[in-house]
Order: structure tokens, then C-alpha cells, then sequence
């Protein structure tokens, strides 16, 4: 069954875009995340009444391998994961967008992919200079 797909939905882009996408179309909505574990308490209450729509799965966008199966019968992909600190801020920002697009590209069934990360967002950052 078709799908929605959001990297990064543990984080707080990446929670709202999980939420909006429950309320405004019909399709599953697919949170990828790092460390399920971690996160799908707070996605399932995120998703209320509409959390029969929701999975979370583990993906990394650092990790290619991870990829396919998280982007299996997606029709969009929003991309709004982010590193925590200067030194990840390549390995995700860069290669993982380059990893995310590649990975739909192949998945044959991605009709689009939105991006609403940026390099050095975390608040963490906040002070960081390049």
C-alpha cells in the first residue's frame, strides 16, 4: 500500500511533518527514526486517533543498507532529519540527503521528495560557525 515517508521524525521538523500528514491525506505514514525504542511513545501520541495509520521504523540516513526498506511502496519522502553537531552535520545533511534521494530514486515508486533539513539546524549549533 502506498505510503508516506518521514526520516527524521523523532526530531521536532520531523514530529510535525508525521502529524500534518496524518491530518491532511489518507495515506500510512511511515516515521523513520534511529532507535524506534526511543521515539514511538512520543509518535504514537502525536498521532492520536490516527495512529492505526502510523509505523515506526528504524532507519539511518547515514546507512544506505537501511534505506530500501524503510522507502518500500513510498509515494512521498520528506527528509527533515539533522545532525547534532559541526562533524555530523556532513555525514547527514550532505550524504544523507545524496543516500535518501538515491535510495528513492531506486525505489521505483517515490513520486516526491521534500527536504526541510539543513545543515547545522539543531539547536545545539546554535553558536557554531563555518
Amino acid at each position: 500500500m502506498p505510503c508516506n515517508v518521514v526520516f527524521g521524525a523523532g526530531g521536532p521538523t520531523g514530529l510535525e511533518c508525521v502529524k500534518r500528514l496524518l491530518e491532511v491525506t489518507s495515506l500510512p505514514v511511515r516515521a523513520v527514526v534511529r532507535a524506534p525504542d526511543a521515539h514511538a511513545d512520543k509518535l504514537k501520541t502525536v498521532a492520536g486517533d490516527k495512529a492505526n495509520r502510523l509505523e515506526v521504523v528504524q532507519g539511518d540516513v547515514t546507512d544506505p543498507a537501511s534505506l530500501p526498506a524503510a522507502l518500500q511502496d513510498a509515494q512521498g519522502v520528506i527528509f527533515a532529519a539533522s545532525g547534532k553537531g559541526f562533524w555530523s552535520a556532513k555525514a547527514v545533511d550532505e550524504q544523507g540527503v545524496k543516500n535518501v534521494a538515491e535510495a528513492a530514486a531506486a525505489a521505483g515508486s517515490v513520486k516526491r521528495v521534500v527536504l526541510v533539513s539543513s545543515m547545522l539546524t539543531h539547536p545545539s549549533n546554535r553558536y557554531v560557525t563555518c
